[in-house]
């Protein structure tokens, strides 16, 4: 696709601005942008499609972003700025897609490639990487690509349209978690409860004390006509379709409901207090009713007996656990029963010595209190009181039941329910903590009649939407309140909730009319008629602008640790006391060249460590060992067997981990990957070596060159002045080897000398005096030595460097081939393949063994030998730096097998020193030259 903006032309920085409409920070930025360096040259030059697609954009509040051309040049709107952020903002603008979204692209650059072949794209809380605030954290995206065409009809760019829900896919899980704790709490309330739905009465909901008050059947779901057949033979159906039919609540006292024999229960009846509460939608209508109540069956009984025996003789007052005493119509005592006289004795007075005397005498300003109150009431009224009352100056709660007697006195009941009271008072603190529990965590409630009309709303949550408690509440005003970004998203969610009756669980941002804003959850769910129809959307909001703030924050910081974890230079091993790996870093992975479970089932001891001379370190010598044992700092300088055999110099750091207490709880030992500087050290060694070896190589051949010259010049002698034949040809022979041991001497101090003077050279010569050396053990091995030299060229380079080359690869070619072999050498004049340029191709052939791939890609490595202590594995690396310093290039080929062998090819540019470009060796996996 070829970009049909034009480039050319004189800048004209404010030509066509026009053409950008509306205000808006992106509008600012796009029209004073200069564009002629972004290469799309002035606006006014624009294509109209490009430009009818900015002003669509920038006039639009969701967030969209525009990639246009081939290069994906990048526009945005003012609703995008939040998602690029200030490390994104404005520097993308005018910029390429993959290189603003650099992060990322990898996971959406094949998807916009998608989109501009013509097939568009939509994801929804889709997992997408982006770099913000100084980091990339993880974020989730609702969007779309979609192709942009020109009036043509060809695709010229992608729009994105994008909507982050990086908070609502974070707080999800942590609402719904406490959604079902508070329905937990919910469910153990002391009261039973159950909420029938429909004229049909069906269940829909009940508590654990309403299950155990039916025996535990199963009844969500079904008509309270089929499974508790009891409730319509008794009545209450009817009574139950009238608070359905008038809206009336129906209220029980000391209801008396026979329950048949169910399961191991037999038939009994049992005393309820209970009430049906009509539920109505926000139009008034009923749509349910409420059973709440609390069964009364004990005290019922027990009501029954102390009435009974209120009725009895004196006899069974004195066998009832209440306390009982009567007072005449003069407010005078008359007698107590044996537990009135017991409560009172608790108290320190005699009941036979208050016979007689005044109540205000007995008790003076009685009347202050409850239960004294009632009593003097019951006096002066002749009517029943009933109470329940502490009385302060015993700090005792009390029961008390007044009944008028015939005589104008009052015989009275009471019982110390103080441990009662203590009780509810328990019970009631635990509700309020409940009802603060909620309220703190800015829970509120709402409840709706399908079709939407009027919305029954809590406190809570019209504070969630930013609304006083006496607010009015429609859908209108509920879709008004929300964030124009979260709105469509929301009303498409309620909307899928009760068409497919999913789980309506959503967060989005409300907004008050100064424009602040909250987060919210919202959960809900849709209850439905009999006929399958919509009826109610009730459930919960929850205020999570806190929370929402917290997680943030602790993903922040856990991406911070974690980041520094796994991208310390150095392996990290973290261990319990008892030496079980817990964890372990990449770093340390690659290093010991084995992976962890992270589940403590490897210990230290696993780990393969060797001393220097190849004994093994014990377990209780090691660094992180001695740190758990003695606490400290522990170091050491080891050998380490991977599991694949291959072995490695590492560095060990160990240090304790300690508890707040300073209890040793665990260790970290830190690995260094010592392996190159210790393998450096050695050669440096061998080289000192060599280099001495090298120097007393010297040392003799300047000592052979003296006596070789004195019997070179009397051979020549005894040549010229002898008529003998047979001793001419023997004085020849002695001259010749005589030459090679001369020519064997100065290569020796040739390689000594190191010289790196430069010169013309014929890469023939250079290649004849390197092989020479070998020449007498290329014999004695039985391998055959071909030379094909037909350079003509001559080469600017170092000729002793070069010598080192050929020697080197020389060297290694002789070595892999066995007797019977072949070693070719050939050099010819040739232009480089690519630029033309002339140079000289030298190419050194064996017939040996190949080398296998793992060998290929590690023979330029330093160190790297596969002749065992016989190699320093410096040789080919050496030769690749001065093939490179040469500017000139090697390519190796090989293969083993069947026709095995190996090809080294260089060319040297005739100027070699004076290039500026090296050429990369390449490493080949077939062989030219074979065996014949």
């Amino acid at each position: 696709m070829q970009n049909d903006l034009g480039t050319g032309g004189a800048v004209q920085i404010s030509s066509g601005v026009e053409r950008i409409c509306g205000p808006g920070v992106m509008a600012d930025l796009i029209r004073t942008h200069h564009w002629m360096s972004a290469g799309l040259g002035c606006i006014a030059e624009w294509p109209d499609a490009l430009v009818v697609l900015i002003n669509m954009m920038l006039a639009n509040q969701h967030p969209m972003i525009l990639f246009w051309g081939d290069g994906l040049t990048q526009f945005y709107n003012d609703a995008a700025i939040p998602i690029l952020g200030p490390d994104k903002h404005p520097q993308s603008l005018g910029r390429r897609g993959d290189e603003s979204w650099a992060e990322v692209w990898h996971v959406v650059g094949h998807q916009i490639e998608s989109a501009r072949q013509g097939t568009p794209i939509w994801n929804e809380d889709f997992l997408a990487p982006i770099f913000r605030e100084g980091h990339v954290s993880d974020a989730w995206f609702t969007y779309s690509y979609s192709p942009v065409r020109d009036g043509s009809g060809q695709i010229t760019g992608v729009l994105v349209t994008c909507l982050e829900t990086t908070q609502s896919v974070l707080a999800r899980q942590s609402f719904r978690a406490e959604q079902e704790r508070l329905l937990a709490l919910f469910q153990q309330a002391p009261a039973f409860f159950a909420v029938l739905r429909g004229p049909d009465h069906v269940y829909e909901l009940t508590n654990p004390p309403y299950q155990r008050l039916i025996s535990g059947r199963n009844v969500i779901g079904k008509k309270l006509r089929d499974v508790l057949p009891e409730a319509v033979e008794q009545g209450y159906e009817d009574v139950l379709n009238r608070v359905y039919r008038t809206g009336e609540p129906f209220i029980g006292n000391d209801v008396q409901f026979t329950f048949p024999a169910f399961a191991d229960r037999p038939e009994e009846v049992r005393s309820l207090d209970f009430v049906y509460q009509p539920l109505r939608e926000p139009d008034g209508s009923v749509s349910g009713i409420l059973v709440l109540g609390v069964d009364t069956t004990e005290r019922k009984r027990t009501l029954e007996a102390l009435l009974a025996t209120e009725k009895s003789a004196a006899t069974v007052l004195e066998a009832i656990s209440d306390g009982f005493h009567v007072i005449d119509n003069q407010g005078r005592f008359q007698n107590f029963n044996p537990a009135g006289r017991a409560i009172y004795e608790s108290q320190g007075l005699d009941a036979d010595e208050l016979i007689g005397r005044s109540l205000h005498d007995v008790f003076p300003g009685i009347e202050n209190s409850d239960t004294g109150r009632a009593l003097v009431e019951c006096l002066h009224t002749h009517q029943p009181t009933t109470v329940e009352g502490c009385y302060r100056p015993w700090n005792r709660w009390f029961s008390v039941r007044n009944y008028p007697t015939p005589d104008g006195g009052v015989a009275t009941f009471f019982q110390d329910i103080t441990e009662r009271r203590q009780t509810e008072d328990q019970l009631s603190e635990q509700r309020e903590r409940f009802e603060f529990a909620t309220r703190a965590a800015q829970i509120g409630y709402w409840f709706c009649n399908l079709p939407f009309d009027k919305l029954d709303w809590d406190d809570t949550v019209k504070e969630h939407f930013w609304l006083p408690p006496d607010a009015k509440v429609d859908i209108e005003l509920f879709y008004q309140r929300i964030h124009p970004d979260d709105r469509e998203r929301t009303r498409v969610a309620i909307e899928t909730s009760i068409a497919t009756n999913g789980r309506y669980d959503i967060e989005y941002r409300t907004v008050s009319p100064d424009g602040a804003c909250k987060w919210i959850r919202a959960i809900g769910r849709t209850a439905y008629n009999e006929d399958g129809s919509p009826a109610r959307f009730d459930g919960v909001t929850q205020d999570i602008t806190a929370l929402k703030k917290v997680t943030e924050a602790l993903d922040a910081e856990r991406a911070r640790l974690s980041a520094v974890f796994e991208n310390v230079p150095v392996g990290l091993l973290f261990t319990l006391a008892d030496g079980r790996i817990v964890s372990g870093n990449r770093q340390a992975e690659r290093i010991l060249g084995r992976s962890f479970s992270h589940e403590g089932s490897e210990t230290y001891r696993d780990l393969h460590v060797l001393h220097a001379d190849g004994t093994r370190v014990e377990v209780g010598d090691r660094p992180l060992t001695l740190a758990l044992a003695e606490g400290g700092i522990h170091r050491g300088e080891y050998q380490y067997v991977r599991p694949d055999g291959s072995c490695i110099w590492v560095e060990m750091i160990g240090a304790p981990i300690l508890d707040a207490q300073g209890k040793i709880i665990g260790a970290v030992d830190a690995f260094a990957d010592i392996d190159v500087r210790k393998r450096a050290e050695t050669a440096l060694i061998r080289s000192e070596k060599l280099a001495l070896v090298g120097r007393l190589a010297a040392s003799i051949s300047h000592e052979i060159n003296n006596p070789l010259e004195a019997v070179t010049n009397l051979l020549y002698l005894i040549e010229n002045n002898t008529k003998d034949a047979t001793a001419r040809n023997f004085s020849r022979t002695a001259q010749d080897e005589l030459a090679r041991v001369s020519h064997i001497v100065t290569h020796t101090l040739r390689f000594n000398r190191q010289t790196v003077a430069l010169g013309e050279q014929k890469m023939s010569g250079l290649l004849e005096s390197s092989v020479a050396i070998y020449e007498g053990r290329l014999k004695n091995s039985g391998v055959s030595l071909d030379r094909d030299y037909a350079d003509t060229s001559r080469v600017f380079c170092s000729g002793s460097e070069i010598r080192q080359v050929f020697a080197n690869v020389v060297g290694n070619s002789f070595d892999a081939t066995k007797t019977g072999g072949r070693l070719v050498l050939r050099t010819r004049d040739q232009r480089h393949w690519r630029t033309g340029q002339p140079g000289v191709r030298v190419t050194i052939a064996d017939t040996g063994h190949g080398m296998p791939e793992e060998v290929r890609r590690r023979l330029f490595e330093p160190f790297f030998t596969t002749k065992g202590d016989n190699g320093t594995g410096l040789g080919l690396w050496v030769s690749r730096e001065i093939i490179a310093k040469h500017h000139s290039r090697m390519r190796v080929k090989s293969r083993q097998g069947d026709r095995s062998g190996t090809v080294f090819s260089i060319w040297f540019p005739l100027n070699a020193v004076a290039q500026r470009t090296p050429e990369i060796i390449e490493p080949h996996t077939h062989a030219v030259v074979h065996s014949a």
